[in-house]
């Protein structure tokens, strides 16, 4: 079945579906030409627990979060021997762990230096989401004709849930558990792997900037038109509301952070006085 191959790359939004719907087949109304009210879809705020992981892969998570979170902060050096004692695991590990990040972006290795946080960059965000707005309008355009009851009950219950969470971190996995609720009809597992590494490197501007910004009303309002997009099966404007919604999110963490760079170089140079 397809859900097994997509629960490697979206494992969140596989195992909610089965457990809302049993072993129905998401796409078993595709056919329909237009779209009606449909029972509800119970959707928790909360991720999943935690499978079974290597101590690589729990390693990798957790300095991954803390790079998220801020509390290892961008250009900060990260000595193998300090978090090899900080989190009780061997050197070989830490170096694994260490690859894994540079290898998603959030690590980079300085010659005679060693490792640290990558620093953030309005090039990087902005190539990153012209990269994302060219995916998911593509997948857009194939998940629309293939989009379903069930998928849009799905989305829609996550859209519901949405509007009454204003913490930034349960946000921000439900708007990802919202779009690829929207994208896994498409069933491009190669085009979906690609869309949410994407996403996994994007994640850190999204946390700083809606942590400050406060943005949820004006997503939720590109929500709410994409879905109807969705509703009535109008693909190219479905693509064309998610690149819009794309860019407006671009738009807003470059000039967030170009007002933080100003800021920090400001505060550098009263300190120096």
């Amino acid at each position: 079945m397809i859900d097994n191959r997509l629960s490697s790359i979206y494992p969140s939004a596989v195992k909610e579906a089965r457990t809302a719907h049993g072993k129905t087949s998401p796409n078993q109304n595709k056919a329909m030409k237009t779209f009606h009210p449909t029972p509800e879809v119970p959707v928790s705020s909360r991720e999943p627990k935690e499978s079974l992981k290597s101590v690589n892969e729990l390693l990798t998570d957790r300095v991954r979060e803390a790079i998220f979170s801020g509390e290892l902060a961008e250009g900060e050096f990260l000595r193998q021997q300090v978090l090899a004692q900080r989190y009780g695991v061997s050197g070989v590990v830490v170096r694994e762990a260490l690859r894994r990040l540079e290898a998603e972006g959030l690590v980079e290795t300085k010659r005679r230096k060693g490792a640290r946080v990558a620093p953030l960059s309005v090039e990087e965000i902005t190539e990153l989401y012209d990269l994302r707005i060219l995916l998911e309008e593509l997948v857009t355009r194939y998940a629309v004709p293939n989009t379903g009851l069930y998928d849009l009950a799905r989305a829609e219950a996550i859209h519901e849930v949405m509007a009454r969470e204003r913490d930034p971190i349960r946000w921000l996995a439900l708007n990802r558990e919202f779009h690829t609720a929207l994208l896994l009809p498409s069933n491009k597992l190669r085009l979906l792997k690609f869309v949410n590494d994407l996403r996994g490197m994007v994640e850190r501007y999204l946390r700083m900037s809606l942590t400050v910004l406060q943005g949820f009303e004006v997503a939720q309002r590109e929500h709410e038109a994409i879905l109807a997009a969705y509703r009535a099966r109008e693909a190219e404007e479905a693509a064309k509301l998610v690149g819009a919604h794309l860019r407006r999110t671009a738009n807003t963490i470059a000039d967030f952070l170009i007002t933080h760079m100003r800021n920090s170089e400001a505060n550098r140079v009263r300190e120096s006085q």
